[in-house]
């Protein structure tokens, strides 16, 4: 068992204009909240206190599993010379894709005049995936294209940071805490193009046009994008701000975005399920333009603030105005808690009933286009559980440890040292052969996109009493993790095999960008952001229990047979968004599958189902009441892509 400890003293802050005199002193500084605009208007106000998070990692080399930072392979920061090539040769190596590596940018502006481009790798099994672009600071580190570049005014629009594509296969890619500024000048530059599926997405990331040009700040239109999360993300200028397409396989989640000054639209979206929460739009134009077939929105809590425009949200099918009732009747919405200034009209909706077009006024409380279906009861609005933001722990920078060795002894040994607070993972794979228990002084444990083997004991992480109120796991790939404490837990940037609590483990649970097998809470209550859930349970057993706890999820993505979430013993649930892909048979049982399980239990959900060539489930619903139970059969098994209501207890 060998592992070491790192002692951090008497470090100072600066700010990101300042010149750095220490390159050790520069991977380890205090966490500080900030407050940066630009062009005098405060950037997104609606984020949570993670907006100003410093990611900092320990001073270990690239072939000890540390960051890659961009400064070792040349990159100045320095606001002049041109950084392009020193990112390529940081970011853009074949035998880095598919490593979960972490490319690390310091503090400082960095002067691009081309694409950066994910690493492709070998064989298409690898192609642009498993990759994550952090800056230190979203503030200080800024991603900056030259102005009045030739490149980028082709007549083609053009990324200044590109992921690139590998349809439904490009798993996990990430990109952070960071700024990109497409100059001025470049009338067909996209900020970002991303595409990631099972996890993964963009998170506390500024992308600005210096003179307000540019085609598109965010673009999620690659073939088969998702399931991802957007968070904490501002973009500012561009004809578009962000533009969702990639057909309607899949879905994307965001959350706390704040749009401004754009051209034609804030955020227009084509076809694909798009589930936002907390939505800032300062604009002259439509906040939201949806269109196509089977487009899915749901909207909860926006402040929509318009200076003469006609209406905020917009539905369309066709622009050339020949579409029919029917195909209009495949646009699916869902809008709550809606604030809106300055428009004539908030939204002009299809009614996915009626396919006639409704004119809406004024701040809504609740409006859905279809009707619910709620089974035994009256219910007709959704549940209004209280929600609580993901916790945010900053690095105790005096007190980290970097675990050495690659096995379950080696990680407890470092969580056992004596007041250590924070525990780093390097990138490497872990045997696990007895649980690690996590207690102590710990309150978070950094996996560098560590890895677990599948033949480790279950569960891998046991979390117990300890020190801290709230503990955090994060950027790991393939631990089981039981709950048996009263403290919070917060898991983020994760694949999971699986996660469960005892009954001794009541505390509280947020999971954020997590994909995993199969998740169970007892008497608990928990927060989920972009969960993807695809094992294949056993025949009596779903994949997301909720037995008596209170459970509320943001963008809930699966596939593959078996009941899809099951809540029982007066538990109470929510489902604000989610993308069902049935993409094999759901198989004849007795009794039949059922999609959704309500046993004496208080149930909202709203997701939309696609069948590319499969059978759907029988039932949708499996409802308990007292002692009498009722299925709602499914009417047509093999088509069902309306938005799906339910709101019943």
């Amino acid at each position: 068992m060998i592992y070491k400890i790192l002692f951090l003293i008497g470090l100072t802050f600066v700010t990101s204009s300042c010149v750095w005199k220490d390159s050790f002193t520069q991977k380890f500084f205090q966490n500080s909240r900030l407050d940066v605009s630009q062009n005098g208007i405060l950037l997104n106000s609606r984020m949570s206190s993670s907006q100003a998070q410093r990611e900092v990692f320990p001073n270990i080399s690239e072939a000890e599993g540390g960051i890659i930072n961009v400064k070792d392979y040349g990159a100045k920061g320095n606001g002049v010379t041109d950084d392009t090539e020193a990112f390529k040769q940081a970011m853009s190596r074949d035998e880095i894709a598919n490593g979960s590596k972490i490319i690390y940018v310091p503090n400082g502006t960095y002067i691009v005049s081309n694409t950066i481009e994910w690493p492709k790798g070998s064989h298409s099994g690898l192609y642009y995936k498993r990759t994550t672009l952090l800056g230190e600071t979203r503030e200080g580190s800024i991603i900056r294209l030259v102005n009045n570049n030739p490149k980028f005014s082709t007549g083609e629009s053009k990324p200044v940071l590109d992921t690139k594509d590998n349809r439904a296969n490009g798993f996990r890619n990430r990109i952070e805490n960071l700024t990109v500024h497409v100059g001025a000048g470049n009338k067909d530059a996209i900020g970002i193009r991303i595409n990631s599926n099972n996890g993964g997405g963009i998170f506390n990331v500024s992308i600005i046009s210096g003179d307000g040009q540019g085609d598109r700040g965010l673009d999620l239109t690659s073939t088969e994008i998702g399931p991802l999360l957007i968070k904490n993300v501002s973009v500012e200028g561009f004809k578009r701000g962000i533009l969702v397409g990639g057909g309607t396989t899949n879905s994307l989640t965001m959350e706390n975005i704040t749009l401004m000054n754009q051209n034609q639209v804030g955020i227009e979206q084509v076809m694909q399920v798009l589930t936002i929460r907390n939505l800032k739009s300062i604009n002259s134009v439509p906040a939201v333009f949806v269109k196509g077939h089977g487009a899915t929105f749901t909207l909860s809590g926006a402040e929509l603030q318009g200076s003469g425009g006609e209406t905020a949200i917009i539905t369309e099918y066709r622009q050339d105005g020949r579409e029919t009732p029917g195909e209009r009747r495949t646009i699916n919405v869902f809008l709550s808690d809606i604030k809106q200034s300055g428009y004539q009209n908030t939204g002009e909706i299809y009614n996915c009933e009626t396919g006639q077009l409704e004119t809406l006024k004024g701040n809504i409380e609740e409006w859905s286009c279809g009707s619910p279906l709620t089974g035994f009861s009256t219910q007709n609005k959704m549940l209004k559980l209280p929600v609580k933001e993901t916790p945010d722990i900053p690095h105790d920078l005096n007190n980290i440890i970097v675990v050495e060795g690659n096995t379950g002894a080696d990680i407890q040994a470092a969580i056992d040292t004596p007041g250590v607070k924070t525990v780093f993972l390097p990138n490497q794979t872990y045997e696990v052969s007895e649980p690690i228990l996590i207690r102590g002084s710990v309150k978070k444990i950094i996996g560098m996109r560590a890895r677990f083997s599948l033949d480790s004991v279950d569960p891998i992480f046991r979390f117990e009493e300890g020190d801290e109120p709230i503990v955090m796991i994060e950027r790991m790939e393939g631990p089981s993790i039981e709950h048996n404490s009263q403290r919070t837990l917060v898991i983020k940037h994760a694949w999971l095999k699986s996660y469960q609590n005892t009954d001794n483990g009541i505390g509280d649970l947020f999971l954020e960008d997590i994909v995993s097998e199969n998740v169970k809470i007892h008497h608990q209550n928990a927060w989920a952001r972009s969960l993807n859930v695809e094992g294949l349970p056993t025949d009596s057993e779903p994949k997301i229990l909720n037995d008596g706890g209170q459970l509320w999820i943001l963008g809930l993505k699966t596939e593959k047979p078996g009941t899809i979430l099951e809540t029982r013993n007066n538990g109470s649930t929510v489902v604000q968004g989610g993308f069902i892909y049935i993409n094999s048979d759901i198989p004849d049982t007795t009794p039949p599958q059922a999609q959704y399980i309500n046993d004496n239990s208080r149930v909202a959900i709203i997701t939309r189902s696609y069948l590319p060539t499969a059978t759907g489930y029988e039932v949708l619903v499996r409802e308990t009441k007292e002692n009498t139970t009722k299925d709602i059969i499914n009417p047509n098994r093999r088509k069902l892509e309306k938005i799906f209501p339910y709101l019943g207890y």
